[in-house]
């Protein structure tokens, strides 16, 4: 195993009951190992998805064309306030670059439910980067 590659916590405020786009600084591929999501108040519910391609999420959202098998999460529920997950082992690569002009992000759909009009979220993800020899 390399050496894990970590981004976070970092804030983002979302609205409540609307899906949101959030870009996450990661190596260009490799294997989430952990992601952490977590309301700074409150305890509502909500999902986290993670996309390796910009024009996948906006497509979730309904504003971009379909781009189809750019998922590298299925979708995780958050509950009360909190999604942690450890060895999760999902792998991944960036689409939208190529490996002269690697694109070195994610991205997030994320929803959130509950009582609060505005949703102040940490994200942290845990990358395992490939090990070449």
């Amino acid at each position: 195993m390399s050496a894990l590659w970590s981004s976070g916590p970092v804030s983002f405020a979302v609205t409540r009951g609307t899906a949101a786009a959030i870009e996450l600084k990661v190596p260009r591929r490799g294997i989430i190992r952990a992601l952490i999501v977590e309301e700074e108040v409150g305890a509502d519910a909500g999902t986290i998805q993670l996309f390796s391609s910009r024009e996948a999420v906006l497509t979730a959202l309904g504003v971009g064309t379909s781009v189809p098998g750019y998922s590298v999460t299925p979708s995780l529920t958050i509950t009360a306030g909190k999604y942690i997950g450890n060895e999760l082992g999902y792998a991944y690569e960036n689409q939208d670059g190529t490996t002269a002009t690697p694109v070195c992000r994610l991205w997030a759909l994320l929803t959130m439910t509950g009582a609060s009009l505005a949703v102040a979220v940490k994200i942290t993800v845990t990358v395992e980067p490939p090990t070449f020899i």
